[in-house]
């Protein structure tokens, strides 16, 4: 994670709330794939909420965009 982030107390906290969300909604997101989530300056700020619902809203995206796919193979 960047050091834009903020100091290293803040990244680690911000890399423990992507995980915990990632980890309760693991389910959403399916088999076979490889996430890379990047934190930008605002996530600093951000709450467990926040990063839930952003963490659940790249999952739809995910599984829309891989139904797109599988409908046009």
């Amino acid at each position: 994670m960047s050091k834009k982030v903020g100091p290293a107390v803040t990244r680690n906290r911000v890399k423990r709330l992507v995980r915990e969300a990632f980890r309760v909604r693991r389910a959403l997101f399916g088999e076979g794939l490889d996430l890379v989530f990047i934190a930008k300056k605002s996530a600093a700020d951000a709450t467990y909420d926040q990063v839930a619902d952003d963490v659940e809203r790249i999952a739809r995206l995910i599984r829309h965009k891989v139904q797109g796919q599988r409908r046009s193979s």
